[in-house]
């Protein structure tokens, strides 16, 4: 049955975030979170001023995993910032 003439399948959307999981990660609770989650999980605590391990701590990983995302954010602000001089 096909209703609102929405397709049969529904493709996800992979940089799809679900903010209830992140606010739910943020708060220390175990919720499984896609790496798009993940990486904003990270950025919001980190943002927040949280250490590397205690955001590890919140998120139940290894701090190599938050050194690691924390480094992709830097970078990422990096290119935008260098996109936007450009501009």
């Amino acid at each position: 049955m096909v209703l609102f003439d929405l397709p049969r399948e529904l493709e996800p959307d992979p940089e799809y975030v679900d903010e209830i999981a992140v606010d739910l990660a943020c708060r220390g609770e175990r919720v499984r979170l896609t790496r798009p989650e993940f990486v904003e999980a990270v950025r919001r605590l980190t943002r927040g001023g949280e250490s590397t391990r205690q955001v590890a701590e919140r998120l139940r990983v290894e701090a190599w995993v938050i050194e690691r995302v924390r480094r992709a954010l830097r970078q990422a602000r990096a290119a935008a910032s260098a996109t936007d001089e450009v501009a």
